[in-house]
């Protein structure tokens, strides 16, 4: 039950439901996800790990490198991997990975790894290609990996119960039917148009211009000002009122490029796992038609 292998069936299994999400109103494309667990220490025996097997495993399961840039900040010199990951731990480290592949070749799928970190309660993957699913999948092989290199055989149902914590953030591209600045209001519209682009506006006098006025003025009849919206970025602030803890989170939408100015191709990144971040998708484009 424990092994890698179930865990990819598990995801073939929310593949199959990815899948049906494709008949959702507004497509979605998954572009990158990550996955942040936060387990009880005694969970994660990094000091009792095989490190040769376990750094072996981590390059033959997924193709990824040990990143040693926080190494000069012990004050060592750079070794081999194995020597640095045996002084990060005994210094209370993180292990660092970077690149490699996460391939399920079952459904012929990969996803590009773009970031692993492992510390004594933190296994946190990050992917390019895909979603928090397949993060999350990476995160326990990870800890699978953990496990087998201190010659424990657990489940990843026996260590259920000791996930304290967790964290998602996903990011979609996304057809919008409209274009960024429809999420702006009728004010700013109004002031984009007449007091930025209009024959008047400010927009000519803006970036690189001629010293002379009269030379400017010439100018200015030769130019078209255009106003798009690049980037919006909202924060949710949550406040806990028994810890006092508080947290921002994100939601931003961002043109892919600049030749998407008025398509509504754009990146949605929200700090959940893909099968919530989806419904945030759909229940903002419902908002904005519901006023257009």
């Amino acid at each position: 039950m424990g092994s890698l292998e179930t865990l990819k069936k598990e995801l073939e299994s929310v593949e199959k439901k990815r899948m049906k999400r494709e008949n959702l109103k507004i497509k979605q494309i998954p572009r990158a996800g990550l996955a942040d667990l936060n387990i009880d220490p005694s969970m994660l025996p990094l000091a009792s790990m095989d490190i040769p097997y376990f750094y072996s495993e981590m390059q033959n399961k997924f193709h990824t490198e040990f990143d040693d840039e926080d190494f000069v900040g012990i004050g060592q010199m750079n070794t081999d991997p194995i020597s640095s990951m045996k002084l990060l731990i005994r210094n209370g480290k993180a292990l660092k990975f970077r690149g490699g592949t996460l391939k399920l070749e079952s459904i012929g799928q990969s996803s590009e790894i773009t970031q692993i970190m492992i510390s004594e309660q933190h296994v946190v993957a990050a992917v390019s290609g895909g979603s928090t699913d397949e993060a999350l999948l990476l995160c326990k092989s990870i800890c699978i990996l953990i496990w087998n290199s201190c010659n424990i055989q657990k489940r990843w149902e026996d260590v259920a119960p000791y996930l304290a914590m967790e964290r998602y953030k996903s990011t979609t591209v996304v057809h919008m039917p409209f274009s960024l600045r429809n999420l702006l209001s009728k004010q700013v519209n109004v002031f984009l148009d007449d007091d930025v682009c209009g024959d008047n506006g400010y927009g000519k006098d803006m970036g690189l211009r001629n010293s002379s006025v009269q030379l400017r003025s010439s100018r200015n009849n030769e130019i078209t000002v255009l106003a798009y919206c690049h980037q919006i970025n909202l924060i949710v602030t949550t406040f806990n009122t028994v810890s006092g803890r508080s947290e921002d989170n994100e939601i931003s939408l961002m043109l892919e490029n600049r030749d998407h100015a008025n398509r509504g191709r754009i990146f949605f990144i929200s700090e959940l796992p893909i099968s919530e971040h989806v419904k945030v998708v759909e229940s903002i484009i419902d908002r904005v038609q519901e006023n257009l």
